[in-house]
């Protein structure tokens, strides 16, 4: 496939996953290079000049092959830097820099949504509804038993949550290709029976898991 005359996509992404198997959020982070190919075949079979580059520690080699690359935009999945997320406005922050074209938030969105507690004040002062929250700044010793209970429910929730992740990622995989296979005319009817089969089955898991005894029924959660 030749690319001469299109458009140059750059997708960046963090690989600060390498070296890092024993941090539990690696698994996170290492599926962003799986996102990242498939978004440049799928946007190579869209007739893109679609390329990826991962990103380590030294940010400002990532910044001039970059623009050696000499991008029209750039794909931006690029979420932590040596695995600290607070360093994600980094890549942002130099492409503004640099006059480089990128998807996602600005620097600053970035700034403040790392700030948990500022963005809902931020919310808040704007009249955007937000729950209730608390910031804890320097907690009490638990008791170990508190502990203990937390660890527990905490485990049983993040596999729990696992599940519906896992379930929306392999979606987000057949929507990709759904779009590179799908014409103007019917693209949005099979995004939306792909969107349609996985809202049911991520509600008839949560049926089995706990929705029966609650007395909810499948059609109930799937029209919510």
């Amino acid at each position: 496939m030749t690319f001469l005359g299109q458009p140059r996509i750059v997708v960046i992404y963090n690989r600060d996953f390498e070296g890092a198997e024993a941090d539990p959020e690696n698994r996170a982070r290492e599926d962003v290079e799986n996102v990242a190919s498939h978004l440049v075949r799928v946007l190579g079979a869209r007739g893109l000049n679609a390329s990826a580059l991962g990103v380590h520690d030294d940010v400002a080699a990532a910044i001039e092959e970059i623009k050696r690359r000499r991008p029209d935009a750039v794909f931006n999945l690029c979420e932590s830097i040596s695995g600290d997320s607070r360093l994600e406005p980094l890549i942002p922050m130099l492409l503004d820099k640099e006059g480089i074209a990128y998807t996602g938030s600005g620097p600053l969105a970035l700034s403040i949504a790392v700030h948990k507690h500022k963005t809902k004040e931020i919310l808040r002062a704007r009249g955007v509804p937000t729950p209730e929250a608390v910031l804890v700044t320097a907690p009490e010793q638990p008791d170990p038993s508190t502990v203990a209970w937390w660890q527990d429910e905490l485990a049983r929730a993040a596999t729990h949550e696992k599940h519906h992740v896992d379930l929306w990622r392999a979606a987000g995989a057949r929507m990709a290709t759904a779009v590179a296979l799908s014409t103007c005319a019917n693209v949005t009817s099979n995004l939306n029976t792909i969107v349609r089969a996985t809202t049911r089955a991520n509600c008839q898991f949560d049926l089995d898991e706990y929705g029966r005894a609650l007395g909810l029924t499948l059609e109930s959660c799937v029209h919510q």
